[in-house]
C-alpha cells in the first residue's frame, strides 16, 4: 500500500472551548477498510494498534501504537487493521475560527509526547463521565474536561514531525526538553554547559548543536536570557534588594550581574525597575 502523511489540517481557534460529545477508550476490529466512519463531530484518536487508516481523497497511511490521528467532521475514514485492538477516542463539536487559530494535523506519528497524550486522553475522559454522575459541580467538571482537550489540541502542531529524519532526533529533543525545565527549576544555581550536557544525557558538542538548531541561539544565551527575564519579573514585583535579585537567579556576581542586565535589557537594573512596574501591571 502507498503511504504518505496527508496534507489536510482543521483550523481551531486559540481560545475555544471545545464542546464533548463522547470520549473514552474503544475496541476496533476493521479490516481491509470494510466500513466508513462519518461523523457530525471531530474524531480524536490515539491509537494502540498496527495497522492503516485511510482518509477521504488521501492515499493509506500506516498506523503504529502512539500513532495520533484527527478525523475531521463531515470527512469519512476507513480501517484495516493487522489485528484488533483498542484506541482512545474523543468526539467533540467543530467550531469556527475566529480570530487567531491554528492548524490541526490529521496525522501525528508516534513521538517523545506519547506518555503525555495517553494521560490527557484519560483526563478528559474521566473529567467527562465525572461531570455526568457528579451533582454538586457538573459545569466545572465539563468545563475542566474541555481546558484538557483544548491542551491536547494545540500540542497536536507541536507534536507533528515535519521530515524524514525527526525521528532520528525524538530521544535527544525530548531531552533538550526535559533540560529546559531542569534550567528553570535550578535557576538560582550557577550551572555550567558540561554539566547540563551531564543532566542531558547527551554529549557537550551534540547538545549546542541541536540546541543551535532546534531554537536559533546558544544554551549559554538562553540560560542567560532566562536568567534576566526572571530579574526583571522580580524588579517589578518585589522589593527585592539587586543584589539579592542576581544571586536569586543564579549570577551571584552584582558587577557582572549589571553589565549583562544592561546589555540585554539596554538599561540598568534600578531604571528597569522604575519603568517596569506599570509596565509589568499593564500587560497583566
Amino acid at each position: 500500500m502507498p503511504s504518505r502523511i496527508p496534507e489536510g489540517q482543521t483550523r481551531w481557534p486559540l481560545r475555544a472551548t471545545p464542546k464533548i460529545a463522547i470520549a473514552g477508550q474503544f475496541a476496533l476490529t476493521d479490516r481491509d477498510f470494510a466500513h466508513r466512519y462519518r461523523s457530525p463531530t471531530h474524531a480524536l484518536h490515539l491509537h494502540e494498534y498496527a495497522g492503516w487508516i485511510r482518509f477521504e481523497g488521501a492515499a493509506p497511511h500506516r498506523l503504529t501504537p502512539g500513532t495520533l490521528t484527527l478525523s475531521p467532521a463531515g470527512r469519512s475514514t476507513a480501517y484495516a487493521l493487522d489485528a484488533p485492538g483498542r484506541h482512545w477516542c474523543i468526539h467533540f463539536k467543530p467550531a469556527r475560527a475566529q480570530g487567531a487559530s491554528v492548524g490541526l494535523p490529521w496525522l501525528v506519528p508516534p513521538g517523545p509526547g506519547r506518555a503525555y497524550q495517553a494521560e490527557r486522553f484519560a483526563r478528559v475522559a474521566a473529567l467527562l463521565v465525572q461531570s455526568k454522575r457528579d451533582r454538586q459541580q457538573p459545569t466545572l467538571l465539563r468545563h475542566a474536561a474541555a481546558a484538557a482537550l483544548q491542551e491536547l489540541l494545540l500540542s497536536l502542531p507541536l507534536a507533528s514531525t515535519a521530515g524524514p529524519t525527526a525521528s532520528r532526533t525524538t530521544e535527544a529533543d525530548a531531552a533538550i526538553e526535559r533540560l529546559l525545565a531542569w534550567i528553570d527549576q535550578h535557576m538560582d544555581e550557577p550551572v555550567t554547559v558540561p554539566a547540563l550536557a551531564r543532566q542531558a544525557g547527551l554529549s557537550q558538542n551534540y547538545l549546542a548543536r541541536r540546541f543551535r538548531e532546534r531554537f536559533g541561539l546558544t544554551i549559554q544565551r538562553h540560560l542567560l536570557e532566562r536568567r534576566i527575564e526572571q530579574a526583571q519579573l522580580l524588579l517589578a514585583t518585589t522589593d527585592l534588594p539587586v543584589k539579592a535579585i542576581a544571586a536569586r537567579v543564579g549570577i551571584p556576581d552584582p558587577h557582572y550581574f549589571n553589565k549583562q542586565f544592561r546589555r540585554l535589557t539596554g538599561s540598568s537594573p534600578l531604571r528597569a525597575r522604575q519603568i517596569s512596574r506599570w509596565a509589568f501591571h499593564d500587560r497583566a
